[in-house]
């Protein structure tokens, strides 16, 4: 079984996390004046579309909530790159991440996906950024 990549984007320097994960910094200071303009909107909402146009904006040429159809339903991923099977999902966080609901529908499918897809055509990447869940 292939595992899932995890991505935990704080501003901090790059630092392995082991074989799942790491902590990415962003890329420049006004990524992080933006980070700082998010993290302080009250309704989650806004604050994670708002979230997803910043990644969209660090991650390049993606395509915003790709559908993908697998046995459990439709996984709709946050950001798609197709050139390197990236699909990203963003998640706000505090503290931790609840393993139920939604995470673990997110997860079963990103597994059927890279069992099914191949992991060269679907690789999930996750991102937890720093904040009040969304």
């Amino acid at each position: 079984m292939n595992r899932a990549e995890l991505v935990f984007s704080k501003l901090k320097l790059t630092t392995k996390l082991g074989r799942f994960g790491k902590i990415m910094k962003f890329v420049d200071a006004e990524d992080i004046a933006e980070w700082n303009r998010i993290k302080a909107i009250a309704d989650s909402n806004l604050k994670g579309q708002e979230a997803e146009l910043l990644m969209k904006k660090i991650l390049g040429q993606v395509e915003d909530h790709k559908v993908f159809s697998t046995s459990l339903g439709d996984r709709i991923v946050d950001l798609r790159d197709s050139t390197n099977g990236y699909a990203h999902e963003i998640k706000m966080w505090k503290d931790s991440v609840s393993y139920s609901g939604d995470v673990v529908d997110q997860l079963e499918k990103d597994l059927e996906l890279m069992n099914t897809l191949g992991s060269d055509k679907y690789r999930p990447v996750w991102h937890f950024l720093e904040g009040a869940p969304t």
